[in-house]
């Protein structure tokens, strides 16, 4: 993470860089007009100790980043303007170091979430679940599935339309009861890997999270009979596949059909593998998946 302090107290940010460089790289400029075009950086920090046109034009030009303002008050002439210019926050002089690493870190840790979705979005934008049914869903609740990954876009579907935060807990580990314990603040709870235990081990779990809101994902059966919690079954005609074997070329080209038919047109679907549009019509008919909108999602 690159830091960039532009302003022309050296003692200022002479003290600033020593404090932040055992964490961030830092670069100082005396002026906005001392950037080279292309700089890059991850934070700027700009004193307005220049004039209102030189701070728009520097604001402007680095606006995608993140631009925090150093001000000498809290009522500078046009601290407003460019705070609706692009600059994301301010601070005014004198400040501690605490209060201006605190700044930072919110900023660093809401980039890292903005990434962190982009990637989650990337791995399951072909995963798709009807419109709406997240809102009739009521937690805690068991969720029966062949599709870990559409359980887990689920979850993040039910949580951002309750505004939750929550917390993955595999059974997998030996550490679940520790993890477990430590999630007291946390909103939701997302079991996973629930078929792993025996029905004793799975009442011991559920005393354990008793007035507790949870989702946990089975690829068993589970007797909505047995179990005081709602049992909800979510299945995928796209079966889950982690690359671990082979498949044969018909259960391939199903599986293809499958995952990227709703996302891409026949037309792109036949260029990407190297077929033609007849051909990849003919394969239809042989398999019988067609373009049903009723099986379109989940």
């Amino acid at each position: 993470m690159k830091i960039t302090i532009i302003d022309n107290d050296l003692t200022f940010t002479t003290s600033i860089s020593t404090n932040l460089k055992t964490n961030y790289t830092i670069d100082i400029f005396s002026s906005p007009s001392e950037i080279p075009p292309h700089h890059t950086s991850d934070i700027y920090l700009l004193s307005l100790g220049y004039t209102e046109k030189m701070c728009q034009c520097f604001i402007e030009k680095f606006k995608s980043k993140i631009i925090i303002l150093l001000a000498e008050t809290y009522s500078h002439t046009y601290l407003r303007e460019l705070m609706l210019l692009g600059a994301k926050e301010y601070i005014v002089k004198p400040f501690s170091m605490e209060e201006i690493e605190r700044k930072i870190r919110y900023f660093v840790d809401k980039e890292m979430a903005t990434s962190y979705k982009s990637y989650i979005d990337h791995k399951l934008q072909y995963i798709r679940i009807k419109q709406g049914r997240t809102e009739r869903l009521q937690a805690p609740m068991i969720v029966q599935s062949n599709n870990e990954t559409m359980v887990e876009k689920l979850v993040l579907q039910y949580c951002a339309t309750h505004k939750l935060t929550f917390l993955c807990i595999s059974l997998n580990t030996h550490t679940w009861k520790e993890a477990l314990a430590k999630s007291k603040n946390c909103n939701l709870l997302y079991i996973s890997n629930l078929s792993r235990f025996t029905k004793a081990k799975q009442n011991e779990l559920f005393k354990l999270l008793k007035g507790r809101s949870f989702i946990a994902y089975t690829s068993g059966i589970i007797d909505s009979n047995e179990t005081k919690y709602r049992v909800f079954t979510l299945n995928s005609d796209i079966p889950e596949y982690d690359g671990s074997y082979i498949l044969d070329m018909d259960e391939y080209m199903k599986y293809i059909f499958r995952k990227f038919q709703f996302t891409m047109t026949d037309t792109k679907l036949a260029e990407e593998l190297g077929i033609s549009r007849k051909t990849l019509y003919s394969m239809r008919h042989r398999y019988n998946i067609y373009k049903n909108k009723n099986t379109e999602e989940a």
